[in-house]
């Protein structure tokens, strides 16, 4: 009777022992979850900041190269109808083949032709004396030196003092020394205010003319005159010598 009540306390003790046990374990295992969690949230987030790291250069503008330096530059538009219409025309460049013909002065270089031509810008500078300082207009029609084409087929004439006597040639001071294988005279055309200077030349001294040039000469106004450049005469012909 003494026994019984013994053998139902240590059924009793190894009950709550083991009941103990189990709440240990049960608590230790909710620390062990508890722990497992938390070591498992940095590694989370540590893998969350990689990735962000690795992936931010692929984001923005800084993984990518300047536009403004790297950029190939943008092409001009192509200019509009509007432009093309109005814009000026190109002026045709000078044809480096038209040369002009050179003055008569230029290309008679020494000979009767170019004797007569430095004679007939002669007459042309007395003309402009003439009127300028004496007549105011156009001065008379002069004597032609020599007198004849005839004088000339002996061979160039030489002009003696009385061939300046008339007034043309005082009011001109024109004057003839060397030998002359040329006739030349000044012609009033129209009273006062047209007129012509003329050369006659005879290249072979037969007393023939060969090749004639002239100047125009008109007046624009009191003591101005306007003159025309020498030309050649086409048919050397075509005008004669006036008579004294």
């Amino acid at each position: 009777m003494i026994e019984g009540p013994t053998v139902v306390t240590r059924k009793s003790a190894t009950g709550v022992v083991l009941a103990v046990a189990g709440f240990v374990a049960i608590i230790g295992l909710g620390i062990a979850g508890t722990l497992w969690v938390l070591n498992r949230a940095p590694a989370g987030d540590e893998t969350s900041d990689d990735d962000t790291t690795t992936k931010a250069p692929s984001d923005g503008a800084s993984s990518r190269p300047s536009a403004t330096t790297d950029a190939p530059p943008t092409p001009a538009p192509p200019p509009t109808a509007s432009a093309i219409a109005t814009a000026p025309p190109t002026p045709p460049s000078t044809p480096t083949s038209a040369v002009p013909e050179p003055p008569p002065s230029a290309a008679a270089k020494e000979g009767p032709e170019a004797d007569a031509l430095a004679a007939l810008e002669k007459l042309r500078a007395a003309v402009d004396h003439c009127t300028k300082n004496g007549t105011h207009v156009l001065p008379g029609t002069s004597p032609p030196i020599p007198s004849s084409f005839a004088k000339l087929k002996s061979g160039p004439y030489t002009p003696v003092a009385r061939d300046f006597d008339a007034s043309f040639f005082h009011c001109a001071q024109l004057r003839f020394d060397k030998p002359m294988s040329f006739a030349i005279q000044w012609q009033l055309d129209e009273p006062s205010w047209r007129g012509t200077g003329i050369v006659w030349i005879d290249t072979n001294s037969d007393g023939e003319i060969d090749q004639a040039y002239s100047f125009y000469a008109q007046l624009k106004k009191k003591d101005e005159v306007q003159f025309a450049p020498p030309q050649r005469l086409d048919d050397p012909k075509k005008r004669s010598l006036i008579p004294r």
